[in-house]
């Protein structure tokens, strides 16, 4: 649930940078404290109907003394465990990259159409601090997301073992998920 909160909000900020950037008039009436705060509610209701397959299908299960929670799934419990999985892929990742990555090249291609009319060096120099921030930008959302969605679709697609480093490993990558929001 956090976690698509996090991402959907930060690709909604790479879009809000693309109109600010890209079409200044237009962002004059997008851009405003009413409309944040429903695109934000838009977000978080989002993110919710989201969370809705988990509350739906959340339950206990017990095996060899140990109770857990998890998702039940209706028979063939595999297909519906990895269609799910796959579905949070493409909409809290691949969605979001393909989204960020377009309103940040869309915005540095307008910053160096708008350079070559000046012709300035200091706007020049702008430019490449403001491409090499938009690449670090992109760069950082999937270093810290990549190897949790990498993690999870390979635990749906292959039989891994839950060994402690295996489970190290799982809540290492969430924490690194969460660090792209810090």
């Amino acid at each position: 649930y956090n976690m698509f909160t996090s991402i959907f909000t930060l690709t909604m900020m790479s879009v809000d940078r693309y109109v600010a950037v890209c079409h200044p008039v237009k962002a004059l009436d997008f851009r405003t404290p009413i409309k944040a705060k429903m695109i934000n509610v838009c977000i978080w209701i989002l993110s919710s109907a989201a969370g809705i397959p988990a509350f739906v299908l959340g339950g206990t299960q017990t095996n060899s003394d140990i109770t857990e929670c998890a998702l039940q799934f209706p028979e063939p419990y595999g297909y519906w465990d990895t269609m799910m999985k796959i579905c949070v892929f493409v909409f809290a990742f691949v969605v979001p990259v393909l989204i960020i990555t377009v309103c940040y090249s869309l915005m540095v291609l307008r910053l160096k159409s708008v350079r070559m009319l000046s012709g300035s060096r200091e706007k020049d120099r702008n430019l490449r601090r403001i491409t090499r921030l938009v690449v670090v930008v992109v760069a950082v959302f999937v270093v810290c997301w990549t190897p949790i969605h990498i993690f999870i679709l390979v635990k749906a697609l292959v039989n891994v073992p839950e060994t402690t480093a295996i489970m190290a490993a799982y809540f290492f990558c969430v924490a690194l998920g969460y660090t792209n929001s810090s």
